[in-house]
């Protein structure tokens, strides 16, 4: 249940994320959503996608041995002989050279002819001479140019990859993920960062983090392993959290229990929470603080969803306020007190408090323990010191849920007769008009005979035929009394307590008034 948002330089904030039992994701899907600000996350240190380049042609070195000289121009229409080479055939073959006197000067050896002029003032049919290249020289340009040519077939064959993208998110369970988007990761490459493993699907993976990111800059190195023959590579992530807001559940088990939303923004930064401001230390730390007890009261037989929903604002230095809510969701536990049910009024000093839980469920009373058996239920004789009204808070609380809270009052009197002449005048007691509209929590005194008595555990359960105001008799009530009374079938007795609806009578199709009694009294035989 955290809450992302407010931009990075190079990114925008998610929407706010889910705590949730949603209904309780990553932007674009809001789990149980949490919100963390300024959520860019790029990478920033990737292997080059062409690790071939073409090498530099090497000069020749003073080392070198100097190019031979170029050979003489020869024009095409000279014999087809070609060139002659020293030692291989005569240069004037059938004419007589004089021979050599040493001493003397040389005889000067005949200039080759000039190349006739071209036909055409356009076109000439001479080319230029070839200079040679050193053999060493033609091996390096080779070795270049294959180097060349395979670093552009890998280049072809081998894409740079494509940035690795990330949001923070909060997972199921309520933790904080990275929620990973790669173009190039192909459904089955794995994503591992420490020991938590995700594997991609339709580019696409969620990876969880051992800890809680910082406010602020941080870097996590992720190790991507692509099946097949696909490369492997390690990718540096940047995360620039901004802010992050996120609900407390463990604030529950307070007495009275309580959702708190805990604030971490940098430095100088505002927060509002629940249209409250909420105060930040120089850290940027603060907590929101929300009394929750009065929606968690209440009888329940099964485990009951919650979801309370609070808006934010964050405002960063030089930054426009980023807005969302964090959604608190969770299960309620289940908590029916039988004895002493609503109420009870008593002469006696004690009472017995009974009902039941889940079954790994614990329950107190004003913080001390009561007994629960391995099926959830509990019975402990309770102690009322003097006379006079107090309120008995039972609470049940179970792992993982939020607690159930079922107040009974007790009222301690001297004297049940001037109790039930007190209650009297300002009771109804006519059964048609409480059988035609009964308003619940309205007062009632109910005067019959027992037409049925049974005992549920400490919670006695009449089935009553109702004397005054019966235009056809049967008239049937059904009384709930929050204590063990000992009655039969056909004795007299009157119930006074509230009215708490109709219900299904012993008859198909009928309904009968229900009547929840704070005490009974037998009637005078």
């Amino acid at each position: 249940m955290l809450g992302f948002a407010g931009p990075s330089p190079a990114g925008r904030a998610p929407d706010s994320i889910p705590l949730t039992p949603p209904a309780m994701t990553p932007p674009a899907q809001t789990r149980p959503t949490a919100n963390l600000g300024g959520t860019l996350v790029y990478d920033d240190q990737r292997a080059p996608a062409n690790q071939f380049a073409p090498a530099p042609p090497v000069a020749p070195t003073a080392a070198d041995p100097p190019p031979p000289p170029a050979p003489p121009v020869v024009s095409h229409h000279q014999t087809m002989l070609g060139v002659a080479r020293p030692g291989i055939a005569p240069l004037q073959p059938g004419k007589a050279v004089k021979p050599f006197v040493p001493g003397a000067q040389p005889p000067e050896a005949p200039r080759p002819a000039p190349p006739p002029a071209p036909q055409s003032g356009l076109v000439s049919n001479a080319r230029p001479a070839k200079r040679g290249r050193p053999r060493g020289a033609l091996v390096l340009i080779g070795v270049a140019a294959a180097l060349a040519v395979t670093a552009g077939v890998v280049a072809f064959l081998w894409e740079a990859p494509r940035p690795m993208r990330a949001e923070v998110m909060l997972d199921e369970r309520g933790n904080e993920a990275l929620a990973l988007t790669c173009d190039d990761c192909v459904d089955g490459t794995v994503v591992s960062l420490g020991a938590s493993k995700a594997t991609f699907k339709t580019k696409k993976a969620e990876l969880a983090l051992a800890k809680p990111l910082e406010i602020g800059s941080n870097k996590q190195v992720v190790s991507v392993h692509r099946p097949g023959i696909g490369r492997d590579e390690e990718v540096t992530l940047t995360v620039a959290l901004g802010y992050r807001v996120r609900g407390v559940l463990t604030s529950l088990t307070e007495d009275p229990p309580k959702l708190k939303v805990a604030v971490q923004a940098t430095p100088g930064a505002a927060a509002v929470v629940d249209g409250r401001s909420v105060t930040l230390d120089a850290t940027g730390k603060g907590e929101y603080s929300l009394d929750v007890s009065k929606e968690l009261e209440g009888p329940a037989d099964t485990i009951l969803p919650f979801e309370k929903k609070l808006p934010y604002v964050i405002t960063e230095p030089g930054s426009e306020p980023k807005k969302g809510d964090v959604t608190l969701r969770f299960g309620i536990v289940p908590l029916r007190v039988y004895a002493p049910g609503d109420s009870i009024v008593l002469e006696s000093e004690t009472f017995m408090l009974s009902g039941r839980t889940l079954k790994d469920g614990r329950i107190t009373v004003a913080g001390r323990p009561i007994t629960v058996d391995a099926e959830g239920r509990f019975a402990q004789l309770m102690n009322v010191s003097s006379v006079g009204e107090t309120t008995v808070v039972v609470r049940a609380e179970s792992k993982d849920h939020a607690p159930r809270l079922v107040r009974a009052r007790v009222k301690r009197v001297a004297s049940l007769r001037d109790e039930a002449t007190s209650f009297r005048q300002s009771a109804v007691s006519d059964y048609a008009t409480i059988a035609a509209d009964p308003k619940k929590g309205e007062a009632v005194v109910f005067d019959g005979e027992v037409m049925e008595a049974r005992l549920d555990g400490e919670e006695t359960v009449l089935l009553l035929d109702v004397k005054k105001g019966c235009a056809q008799q049967p008239c049937l009530a059904r009384v709930v009394y929050g204590g063990r009374f000992e009655t039969k079938k056909g004795a007299t007795l009157s119930a006074y307590g509230y009215a708490h609806g109709n219900v299904d009578g012993p008859r198909s199709g009928a309904q009968i008034p229900e009547l929840f009694a704070e005490f009974l009294q037998k009637s005078k035989p």
